[in-house]
């Protein structure tokens, strides 16, 4: 068996290393949080877990900066392909290098501090620092993904039938540079991090409508054909905008939808840093008004329930573990799923209660920001015909391509069109998870996953659902 490399003992101690201070900062977070009361509580648990997030970001970008700077590493097969470098001008090129590198990670770790200020400082870095944290993420996936195969590669040439295998794969020189060039490696992940995240810059702010026509079981004549236009995860406050909240009002409009659903996700900041980016919303336009419900991100810089009050006056009607009717509909607004840590009193997410004041006889209509609550509402003894439709959003699909295998991993819905089995009734429930409509941190997003959902609803005629995504 070959000797355990170098890099793997490293990455041992370093993920020790990792346990240890993240042990540390959330022993003594928890305890610099159960010193503030209300929903300071809230608003310091996410300090804590930004401090966290940090913690591990080091770990990463040392990781990105190993992986990077092997291209300065002898033997220079694939400098002097190109050039013919003297040791004296590598190791300026290398300084020049390490130099743009930790002002890279400089700016990549301010990002989300920066949602903390306002005015100048923000105006000044937060777009150059979210750029610099989406090409991060990008790297980190290349670069931990080399960083994995150089330290198992050696234990694999040592196993017969992976040894013919990598011979026979290194005939082919682009995946023998691949597997073998440090060098190519690290030239490969830059240009692939930085035009993915060129293509998601671009299409960020492009407005996708999607479409679903969606069977409800008991659907009251009233509603039938009714059109909903499902907006989600805005996050005004860093790198969006007033304009960018305008032109997504002024495509709603346009839809001429009967009510629009709001799922949560429409902040990241105070109201006296963010009251003039989110004012465009008083102008959302619809027959039966704006339905509106919480994300974890509004509980995270200001008191949510002063946010509440601010909607409720644009006229948006803002459910709280609470019902509204909609054309004979039951309109459900569950709490967001981590509104019990907020800090807030008597606020978390309560499914039962209000879920039960619906008429038997009427179909159920379920917006809760978290599509994990998904799985508490089909657990649930709801004692009469259940929950028709779910809609949620927060996952952002991802948001990057390099995120879609984790978040597929760790998630039981991402995006589209689910079926839900009910544990306590008869028929199953129906889970819409949009993308999103904007961003949150860097001002990237996958082409058309920044969406506005138009939803349909019919009357369900069949006991068969038909995913439509």
């Amino acid at each position: 068996m070959p000797r355990m490399g170098c890099g793997f003992l490293c990455f041992l101690k370093a993920a020790i290393l990792y346990v240890v201070g993240h042990f540390a900062i959330s022993h003594f977070g928890e305890h610099f949080v159960n010193k503030r009361s209300g929903y300071e509580k809230g608003t310091c648990r996410r300090f804590i877990a930004i401090l966290n997030l940090q913690w591990a970001m080091i770990f990463c970008s040392l990781v990105i900066y190993r992986q990077l700077m092997a291209f300065f590493d002898s033997p220079f097969t694939l400098i002097c392909t190109y050039l013919k470098p003297t040791s004296l001008t590598v190791e300026i090129y290398r300084r020049r290098v390490a130099n743009v590198l930790l002002l890279f990670f400089l700016l990549s770790h301010l990002t989300y501090f920066l949602y903390y200020f306002d005015g100048l400082i923000q105006w000044l870095l937060f777009e150059i620092s979210s750029i610099c944290l989406g090409v991060w993420a990008h790297l980190m996936f290349f670069c931990f993904g080399f960083f994995a195969l150089n330290c198992v590669l050696p234990f694999l040439k040592g196993v017969d039938c992976f040894s013919n295998l990598l011979e026979k794969l290194a005939r082919i020189s682009f995946i023998r540079l691949l597997l073998w060039n440090r060098q190519f490696q690290a030239v490969f992940s830059l240009i692939v991090s930085v035009c993915i995240s060129l293509v998601c810059f671009m299409s960020a702010d492009y407005i996708y409508v999607r479409t679903a026509e969606l069977p409800i079981s008991n659907l009251s004549p009233k509603a039938e054909g009714l059109r909903i236009a499902v907006l989600s995860d805005l996050h005004a406050g860093g790198a969006v905008h007033r304009d960018q909240i305008a032109h997504v009002v002024d495509r709603t409009n346009d839809m001429n939808a009967d009510a629009v659903f709001i799922v949560g996700d429409m902040t990241d900041g105070t109201i006296e840093h963010l009251e003039s980016r989110i004012e465009p919303l008083r102008h959302l336009r619809s027959r039966l008004g704006t339905f509106m419900v919480t994300g974890n991100h509004d509980y995270y810089f200001d008191d949510a329930l002063a946010w509440i009050r601010l909607f409720k006056s644009y006229g948006i009607k803002v459910l709280t573990n609470s019902k509204a009717d909609l054309e004979g509909i039951c309109l459900v607004g569950l709490n967001d799923i981590s509104s019990g840590t907020s800090g807030i009193p008597s606020h978390e997410m309560n499914i039962s209660s209000v879920i039960l004041e619906c008429e038997a006889s009427k179909s159920v209509i379920v917006l809760s920001h978290n599509p994990a609550s998904a799985k508490h509402i089909s657990e649930s003894n709801l004692s009469y015909n259940g929950v028709d439709l779910i809609i949620s959003g927060h996952t952002h699909s991802g948001q990057f391509y390099v995120m879609l295998p984790f978040i597929y991993f760790v998630l039981p819905y991402v995006h589209g069109l689910y079926t839900v089995p009910m544990k306590f009734v008869s028929h199953n429930t129906i889970l819409l998870v949009t993308a999103g409509t904007l961003y949150q941190g860097p001002p990237m997003k996958m082409p058309f996953y920044s969406n506005i959902w138009q939803v349909t609803l019919m009357a369900k005629r069949t006991s068969e659902f038909v995913d439509l995504d």
